[in-house]
């Protein structure tokens, strides 16, 4: 994906530094991203890939335009991957490394109490529970940002069936993904933790900016979870990016249309962070 749509050259910024943060099972790779030296709100950031494939090199051009486009910090997460960690591995490293980068904003150029989370696909999936953890823990949440996420991998929505083919991500990828993602445990598949929209309160979360690719089966159900956040009175921001496929925002440095949908979702995460 980085050698087809990276831009060259590469987005540069103020820093870009690789670390290492406690995990549950040993230290967690992380890659932070500062586009100014003023201190500014922290964007955790989880990378897509069906909870299987991905990594901080795959993705550094995609932050790196995150950073660029907000100014705002960015802190990318190498979390554990199915199938050697089925779930909840890569979620506990994830949520491990919001939590410590929330006690230590001032350690990755940020503010403290201006912590946002943000994912594409299966990365938007894990930023949506760790936004609910974080609410269920007390801890404040300024944003979520959630790129054509992944929230009901159990679900049967219309978009699965007609962009299910042709599109980037094809049905059986859907079904795949999730079963490696689970191990032995399929039953999990309609738990909160691996489908967000499922969760019995979705109130008093971040506000978030949900952006949805119109040619993309997982489409409906982030339409889905947009309208219950807003049932539950979360602030909410949805946009349905007409003639864009799963993973546009990746597609930036080569297609228009691309640009100006990622360019729209991240003014209005913008309006969110600074509000």
């Amino acid at each position: 994906m980085a050698a087809i749509f990276a831009p060259e050259p590469r987005i540069e910024l103020d820093s870009v530094v690789d670390s290492t943060i406690p995990g549950p099972a040993g230290d967690v790779p992380v890659r932070t991203y500062l586009a100014t030296n003023q201190p500014t709100g922290t964007v955790m950031f989880f990378h897509g890939g069906g909870w299987m494939t991905g990594d901080l090199d795959s993705h550094d051009f995609i932050v790196r335009k995150l950073a660029h486009e907000t100014g705002f910090g960015f802190v990318a997460v190498d979390y554990r991957l199915a199938p050697e960690h089925p779930f909840p591995a890569g979620l506990e490293d994830c949520r491990a490394a919001a939590t410590w980068v929330d006690d230590r904003a001032e350690d990755y150029g940020g503010i403290k109490g201006q912590l946002a989370v943000a994912g594409d696909g299966a990365g938007g999936n894990v930023a949506a529970v760790v936004a609910r953890k974080f609410r269920d823990a007390n801890r404040h949440l300024t944003a979520q940002l959630l790129l054509y996420p992944i929230t009901d991998p159990a679900g049967r929505y219309p978009s699965r069936y007609e962009y299910g083919e042709g599109y980037w991500v094809t049905s059986d990828d859907i079904a795949v993904s999730a079963q490696l993602y689970l191990g032995n445990n399929p039953t999990l598949v309609t738990t909160e933790d691996v489908a967000p929209i499922r969760a019995a309160n979705l109130s008093g979360l971040a506000p978030a900016v949900i952006g949805v690719a119109h040619l993309d089966p997982y489409r409906d159900e982030g339409l889905a979870y947009a309208n219950a956040l807003a049932a539950a009175g979360v602030d909410v921001f949805v946009s349905d990016y007409q003639g864009m496929i799963h993973n546009f925002a990746a597609m930036f440095a080569i297609s228009d249309g691309a640009n100006r949908a990622l360019a729209n979702v991240l003014g209005q995460f913008s309006k969110k962070m600074t509000a």
